[in-house]
């Protein structure tokens, strides 16, 4: 009886490799990590009420050079911000802005503390209160990356705030992975 119940885990174990295997060989895994990020620079200091608009651009084609390999498709998993290099922006300071690509809005934010984003969030996390991410830039951002166009995406931001001071980078980090052409 144990021989039997051995065999069939070593064949069950050697079957779930070879489809899995199979699928590697289709699609192999080039890249795990982040796949691009970019930082806006915040940098204000000016009478209430403050506000600033700044753009940064993404070369999307570029992902294609993260390896020596054919890319055959980008997965995306996640899209954070981190707030990074905050100098002498106060404790308490929250801000209200949007976040667009290529004019879709991404996400919009009504009085968020600046502290919520002290550590790497997920646009999708709901626990931030005053935070919206929106399904027509979600849906820009996925076509984007699933068919390479536009190359270039640009990324626009629209911060203000009750503070008199704004000074910090945000960090904006795409997650995903890169598959090579099947040969």
């Amino acid at each position: 009886m144990h021989k039997k119940v051995y065999f069939l885990t070593a064949v069950v174990a050697v079957a779930s490799f070879y489809l899995v295997g199979c699928e590697f060989g289709k699609f192999p895994l080039i890249l795990d990590s982040s796949v691009t990020s970019s930082i806006v620079h915040v940098n204000l200091t000016t009478p209430l009420p403050t506000q600033l608009t700044d753009s940064v651009s993404v070369n999307i084609s570029d992902l294609k050079e993260a390896t020596s390999e054919n890319v055959d498709s980008i997965k995306f998993y996640n899209l954070t911000l981190l707030v990074e290099n905050n100098t002498s922006t106060p404790l308490n300071a929250q801000i209200t802005g949007l976040l667009s690509i290529n004019g879709d809005s991404l996400l919009s934010l009504a009085n968020v503390p600046l502290s919520e984003f002290s550590k790497e969030r997920s646009i999708f996390d709901k626990t931030i209160t005053g935070y919206k991410y929106h399904i027509a830039g979600i849906a820009f951002l996925l076509h984007t990356l699933k068919t390479q166009l536009p190359p270039i995406i640009n990324i626009k931001t629209t911060v203000g705030s009750s503070a008199s001071a704004l000074h910090f980078d945000l960090k904006v980090k795409v997650y995903g992975q890169l598959y090579t052409k099947t040969k």
